[in-house]
């Protein structure tokens, strides 16, 4: 008999890579907003990917951009003026054209995969730059919101009180047939 099969997919099963969602979970699609990316006005801020696809965004206030921890997004700022590395035909941007940039990873906490009952569709972090200097970007994160696939909001009641609600009616219902389990031996016997 071969185990190596059984073996590989358990060992995907406890650990399972990156690309891969564990089943019962779904993927959630994340974007980050910087606040004030204009407020350093000797510095353009970009955010680059540079796994994977190449995604380079120069950063806007209030504009969200996409993040993946897959892929690798992390912020840079390029001095005024500087032209901003672009792919061309699609190819990724190498990360020797940002070396000599200032750079930071956005901070942003949410896990890329959710329960398939989650409501959760989207992830917005809001980010705030506290200051670039040569030590590099700091960074802080405001707030996460989540959203739906409609694009409304999610509180944190939408997602605990349909499972909490479904979990209480089953224990409700458990007791009400064990109390009327009781009283029918107690009539009979």
């Amino acid at each position: 008999m071969n185990f190596v099969p059984t073996i590989l997919l358990g060992l995907c099963l406890i650990a399972p890579p990156r690309d891969i969602t564990a089943p019962g979970f779904k993927k959630v699609t994340h974007q980050v907003v910087v606040e004030n990316p204009k407020e350093f006005e000797d510095w353009l801020v970009v955010a680059a990917t540079h796994l994977g696809p190449s995604h380079v965004t120069v950063v806007e206030p209030g504009v969200p951009f996409s993040y993946s921890s897959k892929y690798g997004t992390v912020l840079y700022a390029l001095p005024q003026g500087t032209a901003v590395p672009s792919s061309q035909d699609n190819r990724r941007v190498p990360r020797s054209e940002f070396e000599g940039f200032l750079s930071a990873s956005p901070p942003v906490t949410h896990p890329s995969a959710v329960s398939s009952m989650s409501p959760v569709d989207r992830v917005l972090t809001t980010i705030r730059i506290t200051n670039i200097s040569n030590e590099g970007i700091e960074l802080e994160a405001l707030r996460t919101q989540e959203f739906d696939s409609d694009g409304e909001s999610v509180g944190w009641l939408r997602i605990w009180a349909i499972p909490g609600g479904i979990v209480l009616l089953g224990i409700a219902g458990l007791v009400f047939l064990r109390r009327r389990r009781r009283r029918r031996k107690t009539t009979q016997g």
